[in-house]
């Protein structure tokens, strides 16, 4: 019954779409669809989660999803802290590493602001 009332397949034109691609809503009827989709527009079929989402349109999934992201970043947080940790970075031992930096010594005569990255990257 609901069969009917479905659009058609945005990819081949012919079945209806029984899918909705998460990143682009593009509706298709097939796996095979959902590929040709995923090649031609260069979609990852992958929500963008730090997109801005209206309260009426989240469900279970999108607040499932969100929870797992904010676990993520809460990962992604304590592994650098153990790594810092690790490698024993400091604010100060960086301070103290980078003061030398010939670009740091110019930087006072130009008007530019130099961004030097984190010892760990320096062999």
């Amino acid at each position: 019954e609901k069969y009917y009332m479905m659009e058609k397949c945005q990819e081949c034109k012919e079945a209806a779409a029984l899918y909705q691609c998460p990143r682009c809503s593009r509706r298709t009827c097939s796996l095979r669809c959902c590929n040709v989709h995923k090649e031609r527009m260069g979609c990852n079929g992958k929500r963008d989660r730090t997109t801005y989402q209206r309260l009426e349109d989240m469900n279970d999934k999108t607040l499932q999803s969100d929870f797992h992201f904010l676990e993520d970043v809460l990962n992604t947080v304590d592994v650098g802290k153990r790594l810092s940790k690790k490698i024993g970075a400091t604010s100060t031992s960086i301070i103290k590493r980078c003061s030398h930096h010939p670009l740091l010594q110019e930087e006072h005569t130009s008007s530019t602001t130099t961004m030097v990255p984190p010892p760990y990257y320096y062999f």
